[in-house]
């Protein structure tokens, strides 16, 4: 039987990336518990030239990027759980 404490929802904001926004970076992760409870929630720069901020959806803005964790640096371990390898 599946507990609360094993449920958790992701949502992820993108960026556009490329000379014309198309291309898709991640902006921000966020992770919260069944009961709403937030377990992680950062803003990741991208790797490359952001080229369209989405705001109006995404709600990230260019000053949310300033202090942003770098994706190579986000990826290795992004909230010190251990993990599943590939």
């Amino acid at each position: 039987m599946v507990e609360p404490s094993d449920i958790v929802a992701l949502d992820c904001e993108m960026v556009g990336m490329g000379p014309f926004g198309t291309e898709n970076g991640l902006a921000r992760c966020s992770i919260v518990d069944y009961y709403g409870n937030v377990v992680y929630d950062q803003f990741i720069r991208p790797e490359g030239v952001i080229t369209a901020f989405r705001t109006s959806v995404s709600g990230v803005r260019p000053v949310d990027m300033e202090g942003a964790t770098p994706f190579r640096v986000q990826t290795r371990d992004p909230i010190g759980y251990p993990y599943p390898t590939c």
